[in-house]
């Protein structure tokens, strides 16, 4: 019997599961936006995402929390803008990049998906 391999976005969605067991996909995809784009504001990560800005800001709000209940270990860290302190920017942490690489690795070792053609 051979051993069918997981596709791709299911590895990386347990692998955020496996990291955050109550994230939901509205912040796993915040998450993977930052992944994509480190250093976006609030307002600019509702905009790519297609979030309303207070879904974003509570999502980023469980990203980045140290509250080990709801989050083993945060995977984003916020800080205010250089130069306007009321806008906020998004970064991944440590855990957060451990986190980008082994979802960067899943998608490296990806494998086509054969889909049978419709007759």
């Amino acid at each position: 019997m051979t051993a069918v391999r997981e596709n791709t976005l299911f590895q990386a969605v347990g692998a955020l599961r496996n990291a955050c067991p109550r994230l939901t996909l509205r912040q796993a995809i915040l998450f993977l936006y930052v992944c994509e784009n480190e250093g976006l504001s609030l307002h600019e990560l509702a905009f790519v995402s297609r979030v309303g800005d207070a879904t974003t800001s509570r999502g980023v709000k469980m990203l980045s929390t140290d509250d080990p209940e709801l989050m083993p270990a945060p995977l984003l860290r916020v800080q205010p803008h250089p130069a306007d302190r009321r806008v906020i920017l998004i970064y991944l942490t440590e855990q957060g990049e451990a986190l980008r690489a082994a979802i960067a690795g899943a998608i490296d070792q990806r494998q086509t998906i054969a889909v049978a053609a419709a007759a």
